[in-house]
């Protein structure tokens, strides 16, 4: 084969792979923010209330090689009468290995949440949905925007 005609192809298969290469830059979607509320499980009253949990004394950790490590969250209002947690990290960690996190809302009441997102790679696209979300073995509910309920 002629070697013109060979470091032509080659020149152009590399420009075609780097062109898609950077298309991929554009591709990313993160996993979506964690947001959870703690409610009533009859009324659906937000409980984060001050006077049944109290926000100061809520932890969110994993543990990593038996070491209890604590997972950043930081606690919004909702509107003015609900509270939501919310946390960036949390689904990043799961992504990255750690699927079981314990909410410790009291120094009596820690509820188990196991939270799986996965990553994703079609074509050059790269995404990170929820695959499974449950709350002490059970799976757990979400409300009608999107934020998963610990129905206390």
């Amino acid at each position: 084969m002629n070697k013109g005609l060979v470091i032509i192809l080659i020149i152009t298969i590399t420009s075609i792979i780097s062109c898609k290469r950077s298309d991929c830059d554009d591709c990313f979607t993160p996993p979506e923010t964690f947001m959870m509320m703690i409610v009533d499980k009859d009324t659906g009253e937000d409980l984060l209330d001050e006077k049944t949990y109290f926000t100061d004394s809520i932890e969110i950790y994993y543990l990593q090689n038996e070491e209890r490590k604590n997972a950043p969250f930081q606690i919004e209002h909702l509107n003015s009468y609900e509270k939501v947690i919310k946390s960036e990290h949390i689904p990043w960690l799961s992504v990255g290995g750690n699927k079981t996190f314990y909410i410790q809302l009291n120094y009596i009441d820690t509820d188990t949440l196991y939270l799986h997102v996965a990553e994703y790679l079609h074509y050059c696209c790269r995404s990170f949905p929820y695959v499974e979300a449950t709350i002490n073995g059970n799976d757990i509910e979400m409300n009608n925007i999107g934020i998963l309920l610990l129905k206390k």
